[in-house]
């Protein structure tokens, strides 16, 4: 039982994680990112609505599950990348590892199993990751996957990377905007999203993101591990060999800030779809940012505007897409 303390440890760590995201994270990439602004005017999002300045207990208590519920995402996540053939690991390394017990699934609901699974984590981890140079993981698979050897080049494993990661994006945000339109139906919309449009005015960042109904979040992170797995699938059956681990770390890391970054007043916006704006509507023009806080920002003011999580691509095409119109700066050009 010499790791039967692992799964405390292991919450600690997700949950310190949620203190340093909001603490340091966060903080950093909304300063850094709006820096290049000339117009020090435009830095923050207006505020344009009221806001839900004190927390209650129903708040508090959906902010708790959701911190507690992300300890096991983030393990079933790990379990996953570790016995999946479709999650590349350094070295061109696969999932189902020898050192995994057979009836992977079934043990994890036994005690003795869950302990064992542990302890195959930890090994696999070890012989992967650490013996295998942790600073390959951003590019896992560059040297032994069939990418690797059709292009032969380092520059494939970077490509490897960054279009997995995009992918896996593009993959969350097509189900995360259907099931978010979805909880704004009428019928749906009283029972579960309506307590994240408490706040008109997003300002406390990770906290404001999280605080919504339990179903709503669990429903919303594992629907990261639906778009790593299709993903994943999908170029494994391209002959890819799958997914970088260092692609889904990212992804799943970054997607944390940037919905944090959401719910902050920082005017972070980066990317632009301004071909397809244009197709789409002719007579407005101009260029959509691919990510943008101001987006979301639109969608606590306008609940039926901006449905999409990171990107807005899928508000454009489907028509749900508005800008943010700055009243204060138009008043004052009147």
């Amino acid at each position: 039982m010499e790791y039967a303390m692992l799964p405390l440890a292991f919450a600690c760590v997700i949950l310190a994680g949620f203190e340093v995201l909001a603490r340091l994270v966060v903080p950093v990439m909304g300063n850094v990112l709006t820096r290049t602004m000339q117009d020090k005017s435009r830095r923050s999002v207006p505020v344009q609505s009221s806001h839900h300045d004190k927390f209650d207990a129903v708040d508090w208590l959906c902010i708790t599950f959701s911190r507690c519920i992300t300890v096991p995402f983030v393990y079933h996540l790990l379990v996953y990348c570790c016995v999946s053939p479709c999650v590349l690991w350094p070295g061109g390394a696969g999932g189902n590892n020898d050192n995994f017990p057979q009836n992977m699934p079934a043990a994890l609901f036994t005690a003795d199993g869950f302990v064992d699974a542990n302890a195959a984590i930890v090994e696999f981890l070890a012989e992967n990751v650490i013996a295998g140079n942790a600073t390959k993981v951003v590019t896992a698979g560059a040297t032994k996957t069939a990418w690797d050897a059709n292009l032969g080049k380092t520059t494939s494993a970077i490509v490897h990377y960054a279009v997995s990661v995009i992918l896996m994006y593009v993959t969350y945000d097509f189900f995360y905007y259907w099931f978010h339109r979805t909880l704004h139906l009428r019928s749906l919309y009283k029972f579960v999203h309506k307590h994240h449009h408490r706040q008109h005015a997003p300002t406390r960042g990770n906290l404001d993101a999280i605080n919504v109904h339990p179903f709503e979040f669990i429903c919303g992170e594992y629907n990261h591990l639906l778009a790593v797995s299709l993903v994943g699938n999908g170029m494994r059956a391209a002959g890819l060999g799958g997914v970088p681990i260092g692609a889904i770390l990212t992804f799943v890391v970054l997607g944390g800030a940037l919905a944090s970054l959401n719910h902050t007043r920082f005017n972070v916006r980066f990317g632009a779809f301004s071909r397809l704006y244009s197709f789409a509507h002719p007579k407005k023009g101009g260029a959509t940012p691919a990510y943008e806080v101001a987006a979301h920002d639109v969608h606590h003011r306008l609940p039926t505007k901006n449905y999409g999580q990171y990107l807005m691509i899928y508000d454009v095409m489907f028509g749900s897409y508005e800008r943010l119109v700055d009243k204060t700066s138009s008043s004052k050009s009147m």
